[in-house]
């Protein structure tokens, strides 16, 4: 399927993937519905934006046809073009007094407040292994003046126990601290984060640190799609092995809502509890729900 190439573009980010992938789709005389979400579904399950807009399509589909698909399809083309899915507002208003951020990975509403808090709070940001998005994150950062520090993924788990022992730039009280993890999808019994999110929040947990997960409304998906989830394998060329081992890289992993302190959902602040009610809220397109049991769980 000729979208495919736009879905796997690795070097753009999931936003512009998207935007692309829904003018493509509006340029189009017609597309086929099912194979696309089967196309979603095999790359990239744990985009909760994709996967929400896949259901509203169907959803829409069945109401009122092609009409209401592409009606559909140009309210997210104007969404995504005015860049309001990066809500920094609130964010910031929950990192309180505390200066010293961890975090791993790029999500667009996490870098964004953290670029806010240049001046106001130091980053320390973890590489985020193979493909060191991280450190991607952390140039930019630190071109519009925010004090950051890249470390090792590694580095960066033991951190909030071993916080104290560390010289500068990694030293921080404990009680400075917050962990920040951006998700790809918030579904009812938890959120899908960047692999390396669970062990760093597990390990958060055990410290006393508080973890504030962070995301868009429109990664938020049907309580129904929350009943199991595998993450997709990506292509293990990138880790880099020898042909003689068999390498895995699962790019994403899920997280129980137990591991979260304060959900950030754009302008509104949820208890973890909170999030599964709304999940519960929200109508799942039949068609959506057989690929996905099919395909994902």
């Amino acid at each position: 399927m000729e979208f495919a190439n736009v879905l796997y573009d690795r070097h753009l980010s999931d936003a512009e993937i998207e935007r692309r992938l829904v003018v493509a789709l509006l340029e189009a005389p017609s597309f086929d519905l099912g194979a696309l979400t089967d196309l979603v579904l095999e790359l990239h399950p744990e985009r909760g934006s994709w996967v929400g807009l896949l259901n509203r399509l169907w959803l829409a589909s069945a109401r009122a046809g092609a009409e209401g698909v592409k009606a559909v399809l140009a309210e997210r083309a104007a969404v995504l073009s005015s860049g309001r899915l990066q809500v920094a507002e609130r964010l910031l208003d929950a990192f309180g007094p505390r200066r010293v951020l961890l975090t791993l990975s790029n999500q667009p509403c996490v870098v964004t407040a953290l670029a806010a808090s240049a001046g106001r709070r130091r980053v320390i940001l973890g590489e985020s292994r193979p493909l060191r998005e991280g450190v991607t994150a952390a140039r930019d950062l630190a071109a519009v003046g925010v004090d950051v520090t890249v470390v090792s993924d590694a580095v960066l788990l033991g951190l909030p126990l071993t916080c104290t022992e560390w010289p500068p730039p990694l030293s921080f009280e404990r009680a400075d601290a917050v962990v920040i993890l951006g998700a790809d999808a918030l579904l009812a019994a938890g959120f899908v984060a960047k692999s390396g999110s669970r062990a760093l929040a597990e390990i958060a947990a055990l410290a006393g640190l508080e973890v504030i997960v962070s995301a868009s409304l429109d990664r938020l998906l049907p309580a129904e799609l929350a009943t199991s989830f595998i993450p997709p394998q990506a292509d293990p060329v990138d880790l880099g092995a020898p042909a003689a081992v068999h390498p895995v890289h699962h790019p994403c992993e899920f997280l129980p809502w137990r591991l979260a302190s304060r959900v950030l959902v754009e302008s509104e602040i949820l208890a973890p509890l909170e999030v599964a009610g709304r999940a519960a809220q929200l109508e799942l397109a039949p068609e959506l729900r057989v690929r996905w049991e099919s395909r994902v769980s």
